[in-house]
C-alpha cells in the first residue's frame, strides 16, 4: 500500500515546532548534522518524512540491556531519597502530631526547625517550606496560649521571642 508523502514545497508551508531537548544532546546533534552538510531542522524534516513514508519509526526501539544505566539508577535513588524524606517530614509534623505533642515537644521540635531554617542559606524552596512549618508551630503554640480567646493583636514569634504590638 503506497502512501503519498507530502514534501514541503516552499517555506510558506512551514510551521514552527517547539520541544525540549537536553543542551548537551542538541550540541552533539548540531555538530553531527553540520558535519553531514545539513542543519538540525533539515535532519528533523528527514526523520518525519521517513516516519510518514514507512508508517513507523525508522529504527528499532529496544532496551540494549536489561540493566538500567548508572545515570538512571542515580536519578531514581535521588528521587526515592527525596520522597522518603518528604514522607518522614510530613508524618513527623502531621496535624495529628501537633494535636498530640506536649508543649515541651513543640518547643524542642520548633527549635530544630528554626535552626534548619537559619541554616538553609540560598536554598529558597527549603527556606519557604521551613518558614511555613514555623508558622504552623506558632499557630499551635498561640492556640494553646490563648485558647478560644482572641488577643488584642496577633502574636508572632520572631527569632528572639514572642512579640505583641505595643499601643501605648
Amino acid at each position: 500500500m503506497g502512501r503519498e508523502v507530502i514534501l514541503m514545497e516552499n517555506i510558506s508551508n512551514a510551521i514552527n515546532m517547539s520541544f525540549r531537548v537536553d543542551k548537551g544532546l542538541k550540541k552533539q546533534a548540531d555538530e553531527l548534522f553540520r558535519n553531514l552538510g545539513m542543519n538540525t531542522s533539515v535532519a528533523i524534516n528527514m526523520f518525519l518524512t521517513q516516519c510518514v513514508r514507512e508508517q513507523q519509526i525508522p529504527f528499532t526501539i529496544s532496551m540494549q540491556s536489561k540493566e538500567p544505566s548508572k545515570q538512571l539508577k542515580e536519578a531514581l535513588k535521588e528521587l526515592l531519597n527525596g520522597l522518603k524524606e518528604g514522607i518522614e517530614t510530613a508524618n513527623l509534623y502531621s496535624s495529628d502530631w501537633f494535636a498530640k505533642a506536649t508543649d515541651a515537644e513543640l518547643n524542642l521540635e520548633r527549635e530544630k526547625v528554626r535552626l534548619a531554617y537559619c541554616a538553609s542559606g540560598d536554598n529558597f524552596s527549603e527556606a519557604g517550606r521551613l518558614q511555613n512549618l514555623l508558622w504552623r508551630f506558632d499557630k499551635e503554640m498561640s492556640k494553646r496560649a490563648w485558647g478560644d480567646e482572641i488577643p488584642h493583636a496577633p502574636s508572632t514569634h520572631r527569632e528572639h521571642g514572642w512579640y505583641l504590638p505595643n499601643y501605648d
